[in-house]
C-alpha cells in the first residue's frame, strides 16, 4: 500500500495517510491539506496559510523596505518599529504598515504572532520612525472581538504578494471572515507617550 506523509510536517510527523484518499480538511495539494486532526499547533489553523519564516527572500525584502522607510520613501503608511528583544535586550527595527482608523493609529500584525509582536507585548512601548521623524509610542493590544474594523482598514491599504500567504484578504472579504482570522492577527493601538 502506497502511503504519503502529510504536507504540513514531512520530516517530523509519523502519521501517514493512504495516497489518493481525500484529506478531511481540503482538497489534495491545497494549503488546507494538512494533518490538523493530530496537530493542535496554531499554525495549522486553516485561516493562516503558512507560518511566517524569516527566509532569505524575507530578509532581502525587509532590508529593502527598512531602507525605504528609514529614508522616508515608499507609501505614507510605511514605518519602522524599533524595540528591544525580550530575550537579549538588543534593539531591532522592523518595517510595518500603520493603519489610521477611528481617529487613531494602529499596527495590524499581518504575519501573525512573530517575535516582533511578542517583543511589543513584552515591552509595552516602541519607537516608531519614518525618515528623520522618530516618536516613542505606547502599544495597547486590541481584543480579538474588536479587531474586524482594523483588519478591514489594513486590507484596504493593499496586500502585497509577500504578505498574501499570511494575510489572504481583499475588498470582498466579509466581516465573518475577518472575525475568523482576528485571533491570529494582533492589532495594537499606537499612542504617543
Amino acid at each position: 500500500m502506497n502511503r504519503t506523509r502529510y504536507r504540513c510536517c514531512p520530516d517530523s510527523c509519523a502519521t501517514t495517510r493512504v495516497a489518493g484518499t481525500p484529506s478531511s480538511s481540503g482538497p489534495k495539494g491545497s494549503r488546507f491539506d494538512s494533518c490538523q486532526a493530530h496537530h493542535s499547533d496554531r499554525w495549522q489553523n486553516p485561516h493562516i496559510g503558512v507560518q511566517y519564516r524569516f527566509s532569505r527572500g524575507a530578509r532581502i525584502g525587509n532590508g529593502v523596505i527598512t531602507r525605504l522607510a528609514g529614508a522616508g520613501l515608499g507609501p505614507k503608511a510605511l514605518h519602522l518599529v524599533t524595540l528591544p528583544s525580550r530575550k537579549t535586550g538588543r534593539a531591532y527595527s522592523t518595517p510595518i504598515v500603520v493603519v489610521e482608523s477611528s481617529g487613531g493609529r494602529y499596527w495590524v500584525a499581518v504575519y501573525g504572532d512573530t517575535n516582533t509582536v511578542k517583543n511589543a507585548r513584552a515591552a509595552g512601548r516602541l519607537t516608531l520612525s519614518r525618515g528623520r521623524t522618530r516618536e516613542d509610542v505606547r502599544v495597547t493590544e486590541i481584543p480579538a472581538s474588536q479587531r474586524v474594523p482594523y483588519l478591514r482598514a489594513r486590507a484596504a491599504l493593499g496586500v502585497s504578494a509577500m504578505v498574501r500567504p499570511y494575510f489572504d484578504v481583499g475588498p470582498q472579504t466579509t466581516d465573518a471572515q475577518f472575525a475568523a482570522i482576528a485571533a491570529d492577527h494582533a492589532v495594537f493601538k499606537l499612542e504617543s507617550v
